[in-house]
């Protein structure tokens, strides 16, 4: 079980490119998940006191926002650790590997 690691598949740069796209992304998906915070209709189903189906619904959809926001927070907090990893050493280690959060 404690073989070596196979051989990188892809270079530095190449792993470089792929957190830039990944670090992109991670903006515009934050800035989506703010404008729809904000968003004038979501402001008034949270102020309005609803009732019956609507009520529902809003509950239903306000828990799917808010699941949308811990999924985002933990492919952030996932990537920050990708990157930690790649500021440290040019190869991590099986150890840090092995600790590579889930995403």
């Amino acid at each position: 079980m404690g073989g070596a690691l196979p051989e990188p598949i892809l270079d530095r740069d190449s792993i470089d490119a792929i957190l830039n796209r990944l670090r992109l992304g991670q903006v515009k998906v934050s800035a989506g998940l703010v404008e729809l915070d904000r968003h004038p209709v979501v402001q008034l189903l949270r102020d309005s006191p609803l009732q019956a189906k609507t009520r529902q619904r809003w509950v239903t959809a306000e828990a799917q926002l808010a699941d949308l926001w811990v999924s985002y927070r933990t492919c952030r907090d996932g990537l920050s650790r990708v990157e930690q990893l790649r500021g440290r050493r040019n190869r991590p280690g099986r150890t840090d590997l092995l600790k590579s959060p889930d995403c």
